[in-house]
């Protein structure tokens, strides 16, 4: 397999639909949303660094936030940058520590970095404290959540189709 470039496209488009589920399904709660869908992204994200093997692919954690503010997922312009950010070092990170235990670091770090960028833009834009409380939780713990959950499901699926 020589071109890997139109794989890197699928992964995006699949990862786009995922995304955009909670506007196909508005009736989902939120947080169940936020399992559901952040833990199906991630796991699209991880396996196209591994199906492509290029680090080029982390592309794709930059798209997504454009497209999650474009839908009003994220209602906030400068969370994109930070959630664009984080989705990067994840994809960098796992695809580095793939298939071994330490891949798990990845989610750790990626929530990190998430809760740390938004509370500097909370603090830049002097958000409403249940705004920041809000974007503070959704920006935490359940993003180690749906990243390990990600990375679990996407080792599961590649042994299957064998890549």
């Amino acid at each position: 397999m020589r071109n890997k470039a139109p794989f890197a496209a699928l992964f995006l488009a699949l990862a786009i639909i995922a995304q955009s589920a909670r506007l196909i399904f508005p009736f989902i709660p939120g947080p169940v949303n936020q399992f559901v869908i952040g833990t199906v992204v991630n796991m699209v994200c991880v396996m196209a660094m591994v199906v492509t093997q290029s680090a080029w692919t982390a592309a794709i954690g930059v798209v997504l936030p454009c497209a999650a503010f474009v839908t009003g997922a994220l209602p906030i312009a400068p969370m994109a940058l930070v959630v664009g950010l984080g989705n990067v070092i994840y994809m960098l990170i796992s695809y580095r520590l793939w298939p071994r235990a330490w891949v798990y670091a990845a989610p750790l770090i990626k929530a990190a970095v998430l809760y740390a960028g938004t509370r500097l833009v909370i603090s830049i834009l002097d958000l409403p404290e249940p705004v920041a409380s809000a974007l503070s939780l959704m920006m935490s713990w359940p993003q180690v959540v749906t990243g390990a959950a990600g990375i679990f499901f996407a080792g599961k699926l590649l042994k299957r189709i064998k890549v």
